[in-house]
């Protein structure tokens, strides 16, 4: 299942053209987090939201 989770990120990176190695280890922590313990605190998902905005612009 992890191994799909990865796979899955990858794709994502690519489609939304994501190269910042910082956020995409962000990105992925956030999801392995929240595969390994169910739902985050709202903070971090604001915060993770905010920086793939600023990443699109």
């Amino acid at each position: 299942m992890f191994e799909s989770m990865q796979f899955n990120l990858v794709m994502f990176f690519r489609e939304f053209d994501i190269k910042d190695s910082k956020l995409q280890h962000k990105i992925s922590k956030y999801f392995a987090d929240f595969m390994s313990h169910g739902l985050l605190e709202d903070h971090k998902y604001a915060e993770m939201v905010r920086d793939l905005k600023k990443a699109k612009e």
